[in-house]
């Protein structure tokens, strides 16, 4: 994934309101919080296309249904039918709900949620 990418993202959840960061809380934790990652793999054919899975993952101290009505935010900000951008540079970007599974954390207090989404990027040369 690129920056840019990674950005768009960021500002996504950061305009909606969700406690997000990339690859670990850092500083006060605030619950709920969500942590992203990815995977990148080949592109489909397109020389110009990366392809990755970027994975979010939510944990709260409260009950099992805030994280579902989170979920449920999330996934409007990022339907099935993808939320799509073209930066200033021309590049393109979808980014598509996919999936979500309940985490188990060994403990009543916490609970957490994965989130896992499509990401779709074009670069133009």
């Amino acid at each position: 994934m690129t920056a840019q990418g990674l950005a768009f993202i960021s500002n996504s959840l950061d305009d909606a309101g969700i406690n997000y960061s990339f690859q670990e809380w850092s500083g006060n934790v605030v619950y709920p919080y969500f942590v992203g990652d990815y995977i990148e793999s080949s592109s489909d054919g397109e020389k110009a296309e990366t392809q990755s899975r970027f994975i979010l993952t939510g944990t709260t101290n409260a009950s099992w249904l805030s994280l579902e009505s989170l979920k449920e935010k999330i996934r409007e900000i990022f339907p099935e039918t993808g939320k799509t951008v073209i930066f200033p540079n021309g590049n393109g970007m979808a980014v598509i709900y996919s999936d979500a599974v309940c985490v188990p954390t060994g403990t009543a207090e916490f609970k957490r949620i994965q989130i896992n989404f499509t990401v779709k990027e074009w670069r133009v040369d």
